[in-house]
Order: structure tokens, then sequence, then C-alpha cells
């Protein structure tokens, strides 16, 4: 997808994308409830954990959509079996965001069906 200055890539996040994965994971928490909880999100923790469970765990998966600036929206979840049809997977959701600057191009669309994929 192409916007009028930019184009916008969907794909997997890399190593180089995480920094821009947390800062995109802490305005997600702005716009939710969960920016009411006091605490300050721990960066490095997030980045730590994003490295490790990405990189061991082939049961998840963390999806951005990335212009020549940088990361503009994630996507991520985990596969995990239905607690109540063991033999049913289901696409647990651990978040779904895009830059209010990037918003209305179906963008949310784009990384939540390359998440679903």
């Amino acid at each position: 997808m192409s916007t009028a200055t930019q184009e916008t890539v969907i794909r997997l996040a890399t190593l180089e994308d995480l920094p821009g994965v947390v800062d995109a994971i802490v305005a997600l928490r702005e716009e939710t409830i969960w920016k009411h909880v006091a605490f300050e999100p721990n960066r490095p923790h997030i980045l730590t954990w994003l490295m490790h469970t990405l990189s061991t765990q082939p049961n998840h998966a963390l999806y951005v959509a990335v212009t020549e600036t940088g990361v503009v929206g994630i996507a991520g979840g985990e596969l995990v079996t239905e607690y109540f049809v063991p033999d049913v997977l289901v696409l647990h959701e651990w978040g779904w965001w895009v830059d209010r600057a990037h918003r209305g191009r179906g963008l949310a669309w784009r990384l939540w069906t390359a998440l679903m994929d």
C-alpha cells in the first residue's frame, strides 16, 4: 500500500524493528484503559521479552507496518490450544495498533490478515 509520499510495507518484525515496536506498545497503552494504571512501562524488559519470545517460540508472531521513517503499526499474537476443544488452535492477539497519522488506509486490516495467515 502506498501513501502520497511513502510506501508502507507489512512484514514480520526483525531485530532492528524492536525499539520501534516498544515505542508502538507504549503508544498503544496510552490509547487504552491501561493508561489509567499507575506504572511506567519497563522498556528494557519489553525489548528483552520480545527478543527472547520471538526467537524461541515458533507459535508467536509479530508483524510490523513500516515506512521509510520506521515502525508505524504492529500486530502480534500466539497460537494456543483452545481451552475446551484441544484439537483446535486459536490466535490469541497480544497487541494490534497503527499510528494515528497512518490510520484510515487499511493498515490495521493488513496487519491483522498477515497475523492470521
